[in-house]
């Protein structure tokens, strides 16, 4: 009997359940015997506990293995040992309060003050929350019981699970769910076509105003960022649009069932009236991405033939327009699967070339200045330009510099002990990085030409310059691709919203146009792919024929910037931080930054009304 290891698990079983009173063991092994004193002395999980502890607060926390007290652990509602006791020697009790609720009834008194310590000093630890508030909005109790939580188990070193497995831009060589992986994703997400208009921002508004221009846009990105990344985080939102509709139904309770070990809000939730602001969502990050594909194509033109007008080709009559309609013959395939997940490991590139890009405009900067010195040109540095028009350019293009929003969500989604503090991090180290690398490219350009720089100042550069043609031939390779990329998940969102918007104009019509919408739009698989094929060449065509037309890469990302950057990088997560974040925070700091995020807001919906009203004009 104790030589088999099946017998032996079987009996184990018997014994743990407490059937072993039906089915006595004749013998006892010492291994046995050792298995089941194990499981007399096994703490209960740290999930369960921090599942049943949200709400029955007797229990005590388990302890660790290397915690483990010699004493036997106390009864549910004993006191955990003297220490943790209201006893005479104890301080003030006022000074330990916990959050409402009694948070830390029952803990030891390590978890106790560090609970007590963070109620006391709201700190960036805790995002500044008032531990000591008692919001009536269901997202807000939602939000900071996840949060002591997560510092819960944080203090445990047992963080909380991931919620998804894969996001876009993680690499096979980063560790997904890392700090480093995290803040690569969010760079690569925002660096791309818009460092290439910098340079002319600084030309438009100065160099020093530019700069601050810049330095706000960062600043404000990583608002948003914190904002969005802990509220996905924390009210289990899993999209960019499901957390807006939350945003617009925060006061309404939600019917959608908790993911386990996450506990719930008490009187439970409901799914509110958000699907408007959702669907609107995805209607505007669907444009986004079709935006992007247009500025990819008309940087195609500006590559493409400084590559053509090179002395390598000798091309010297070379145009945009052939050469923007020549590259579709490779981007339009690449954009025809509707997964595309293998061409993220091009991000990887396109962050690369960005920095050698940098790199290689800082080196070439003295000599543009030496020989602009060295001749007749008595033109000097522009520091602040009074031109409001070029000021309220400038700073759409400085929010869409920093627009790495769409992939918040996700990015937080999967990372690895996702406490405040480390949220924090990752937004801010990412930020950073980015202003580092576009203050590199915007000085080094503007200093190199001054007033001449153009909208793509790459255009600036000589076509015999060799460095120059490589750094062309090198970012000519992430700008082809970056149009499947970000056309694919495009393209896809149209199709789904198309079929929304069919299906309920079907609903209510009749005749030809119901049967003609049935039989585009019905759902087969041929009808799905001749409905994507459909709109991949609609959209590649439309953007083609702009990019050919308008050569104004500065102004095109200005005008969207001020659209797309002003809804997902201020609007948006205004309107988060107003129903959850905001009712958590002291007063004064919640009017603070809603009243930041609302002028941002404001003044990028000005600069957008302005320049529509430049180009109808």
């Amino acid at each position: 009997f104790g030589s088999s290891s099946a017998l032996q698990n079987s009996a184990w079983r018997r014994v743990s359940q407490g059937l072993a009173r039906e089915r006595p063991c004749r013998r006892e092994t010492p291994m046995m015997a050792r298995r089941v004193q194990a499981a007399d002395d096994r703490p209960p999980p740290l999930d369960e506990w921090v599942v049943g502890y949200s709400f029955d607060r007797s229990r005590p926390p388990p302890l660790q293995d290397d915690e483990r007290r010699s004493s036997a652990r106390p009864t549910p509602g004993e006191p955990l040992s003297d220490s943790s006791s209201s006893g005479p020697d104890r301080e003030d009790p006022e000074q330990d309060e916990g959050p409402p609720g009694g948070w830390s009834d029952g803990c030891n008194e390590e978890e106790q003050s560090m609970v007590a310590r963070l109620s006391r000093k709201p700190s960036r630890d805790t995002l500044w929350i008032d531990m000591m508030s008692n919001p009536a909005e269901p997202a807000s109790k939602l939000f900071m019981r996840s949060l002591l939580r997560e510092e819960v188990r944080g203090f445990a070193r047992k963080p909380m699970p991931a919620i998804r497995e894969t996001v876009g831009f993680a690499m096979p060589s980063i560790a997904q769910g890392s700090l480093l992986g995290s803040v690569f994703t969010l760079v690569a997400s925002a660096m791309g076509a818009g460092c290439l208009s910098l340079p002319h921002m600084l030309c438009r508004s100065g160099l020093g105003l530019g700069l601050v221009l810049l330095f706000c846009g960062a600043l404000l990105a990583h608002l948003s960022l914190v904002v969005l990344m802990s509220c996905a985080r924390y009210t289990e939102c899993t999209s960019f649009a499901e957390l807006v509709a939350l945003s617009y139904r925060a006061r309404e309770r939600c019917s959608r069932t908790p993911s386990p070990g996450a506990g719930h809000i008490p009187g439970g939730r409901t799914m509110g009236s958000g699907r408007g602001a959702a669907l609107a969502v995805d209607v505007v990050i669907s444009f986004y991405g079709v935006a992007a594909v247009l500025i990819y194509m008309m940087l195609i033109g500006d590559f493409f033939r400084g590559i053509a007008l090179s002395p390598a080709l000798g091309w010297a009559s070379a145009t945009r327009g052939p050469l923007i309609l020549s590259s579709l013959l490779v981007v339009f395939p690449l954009s025809l699967p509707r997964h595309v997940s293998a061409l993220r490991y091009v991000c990887l590139l396109s962050t690369g070339s960005i920095l050698f890009m940098s790199i290689v405009v800082l080196a070439r900067m003295p000599t543009f200045v030496l020989e602009r010195q060295g001749g007749d040109s008595a033109e000097s540095v522009l520091w602040v330009s009074g031109d409001l028009r070029a000021n309220l350019q400038s700073f759409g293009i400085a929010i869409f510099a920093f627009a790495a929003h769409t992939n918040a969500v996700p990015t937080v989604a999967v990372l690895e002990g996702p406490r405040a503090v480390r949220i924090w991090q990752v937004s801010l180290l990412s930020v950073m990085v980015e202003f580092v690398i576009y203050s590199m490219i915007a000085v080094g350009g503007y200093l190199c030409f001054l007033g001449e720089t153009q909208q793509d100042f790459i255009r600036n550069y000589p076509t015999d310059d060799t460095l120059m043609l490589v750094v062309r031939c090198v970012y000519s390779v992430p700008v082809v691709f970056g149009v499947p990329i970000n056309l694919s998940p495009a393209a896809a969102s149209l199709q789904t919203l198309l079929r929304r918007w069919a299906s309920g104009r079907c609903a209510g019509g009749a005749g030809a146009r119901t049967r003609l919408f049935r039989r585009l739009l019905g759902g087969g698989g041929c009808d799905e792919v001749a409905l994507h094929f459909m709109i991949v060449f609609v959209v590649l065509t439309t953007c083609a024929v702009v990019a050919i037309w308008c050569e104004a890469v500065a102004d095109v990302i200005g005008l969207l910037g001020s659209f797309f950057g002003t809804l997902i990088c201020l609007w948006w997560p205004h309107r988060v931080y107003s129903s959850v974040l905001s009712k958590l925070h002291s007063q004064g700091l919640a009017l603070l930054i809603g009243a930041v995020l609302m002028m941002a807001t404001a003044l990028g919906a000005f600069a957008f009304l302005i320049q529509v009203r430049d180009f109808l004009g």
